[in-house]
C-alpha cells in the first residue's frame, strides 16, 4: 500500500511506501500520561530513526479550546484533540496524531481530513493511499472500567461514527487504550473478572468491525 502523492505515475516503485516493512511496522501507538515537551521530542526522534508514518498518542492531558489544532514540528505534523476546558489541574483524556513529513503530504492531498470528539477521547485522520483509497487511522482513550455505563456508551457509539467508512476497501488503523484487559495479566476476582469481561467485550468489537491493529492496556 502507497502513500497518494502528487507526482503519482511519475515516480520510481521504491519512493514513499506504506510499506516497504509490513504497514504495522511503521505505525504505532502509545499511551504518555501527560504530553510533556521532553517527550514529545522523544516520541519525534523515534519516529525520525524508525522511519515511522504514523504515531498516535493517548491521555495527553492537552486542552483544545476549539476542539482541535494543529502543530509543525521539523515537518511533522503534531493534531491535538482534548477537552474544551482543562477539568482537573492536572489534565484528563486527550489524544493526539503524529504524522511524519510523508504521511502529512498524503493527508494534505486527501483535504487535510480531521474528525474527533467532544470529549477529547478520540481523533481521526484520513490519508490518501494509492489507487484512489484511504488509511484511516484513529487514536482514541477509552472511559476507565469505573466510570458510568453512560459514559461507557456514549464512547462506543462515539467510536462508530468514528470508524466509519463509505468506502469499504478503505484501511482502518485503530489505536485504543481501552482501559481493560483484553486477556491478559494477573488473575481478578469474580467481580472484577465480569467487570472486566463487559468492558473488554465491547472494546473488542470495536476492533473485530475493521481495525487492523488495536493498542491494549491491562488496567
Amino acid at each position: 500500500m502507497r502513500v497518494a502523492t502528487a507526482t503519482d505515475g511519475r515516480r520510481s516503485r521504491d519512493s514513499s511506501l506504506i510499506g516497504n516493512a509490513a504497514p504495522a511496522a511503521r505505525l504505532t501507538g502509545q499511551n504518555v500520561r501527560g504530553l510533556s515537551q521532553l517527550k514529545l521530542e522523544k516520541v519525534l526522534q523515534f519516529m525520525k530513526e524508525r522511519r515511522l508514518l504514523v504515531t498516535c498518542l493517548m491521555e495527553t492531558w492537552q486542552v483544545t479550546p476549539q476542539g482541535w489544532y494543529s502543530e509543525d514540528i521539523d515537518g511533522f505534523l503534531v493534531i491535538h484533540h482534548g477537552e474544551t476546558a482543562q477539568s482537573c489541574n492536572r489534565g484528563r483524556s486527550g489524544v493526539a496524531i503524529i504524522l511524519s513529513p510523508e504521511a502529512r503530504a498524503a493527508w494534505e492531498l486527501g483535504g487535510s481530513w480531521v474528525r474527533h470528539s467532544s470529549n477529547g477521547r478520540a481523533l481521526t485522520v484520513r490519508i490518501s493511499v494509492e489507487g484512489g483509497k484511504a488509511l484511516t487511522v484513529c487514536s482514541a482513550y477509552a472511559p476507565t472500567s469505573g466510570s458510568t455505563s453512560a459514559a461507557r456508551q456514549a464512547f462506543y457509539d462515539d467510536m462508530s461514527v468514528q470508524t466509519r467508512s463509505e468506502n469499504q476497501s478503505d484501511v482502518l488503523a485503530l489505536f485504543i487504550d481501552g482501559n481493560a484487559s483484553m486477556g491478559v495479566g494477573a488473575r481478578p476476582g469474580t467481580w472484577e473478572r465480569d467487570r472486566r469481561r463487559a468492558v473488554a467485550q465491547r472494546a473488542a468489537e470495536i476492533a473485530e468491525r475493521r481495525a487492523v491493529f488495536d493498542a491494549n492496556n491491562n488496567n
